[in-house]
């Protein structure tokens, strides 16, 4: 088995325990992972490393989830809407999560909206800085 083979696995236990409106955090998913596939003659050292690669991976895949709630992503809409998404990743008690939307508190929500408007803004003084820049670029020598 290779990381890529290792990813998949990881991935698809993170969509099951989404599907099943399970809050995911990497420490959790890491165990469901390794216990479901454990094998005979696991020493406690390759346990121990297989927690690691799989927390590693999990944590990736968790800020992934962050990654697309600012990109224009089809999948995880909830239905009836066209951007709200059916989980979300947040912070939980200094742990990076991803949460169903039907667990998120009221406040987590809303501290939602406020990170997505931010996203938003930034976009736009990027666009509006580029934009400068590509305006006035025929008046700056660019170097070849």
């Amino acid at each position: 088995m290779n990381l890529k083979d290792l990813k998949v696995i990881v991935q698809d236990a993170l969509n099951a325990t989404l599907m099943d409106g399970q809050v995911v955090d990497k420490r959790t998913l890491a165990h469901e992972v390794v216990t479901a596939n454990k094998g005979a003659g696991d020493s406690d050292f390759a346990l121990a490393c297989s927690y690691q690669a799989i927390q590693v991976i999990a944590g990736d895949l968790i800020r992934q989830v962050s990654k697309e709630e600012v990109e224009d992503v089809t999948q995880g809409i909830l239905p009836g809407f066209k951007y709200v998404r059916s989980h979300y990743s947040i912070v939980r008690e200094k742990s990076p999560v991803v949460v169903p939307i039907l667990y998120m508190t009221h406040e987590e929500l809303l501290l939602k909206v406020v990170e997505l408007r931010a996203h938003g803004y930034g976009a736009l003084m990027h666009a509006s800085e580029l934009e400068k820049y590509a305006t006035g670029i025929g008046a700056i020598a660019v170097p070849s």
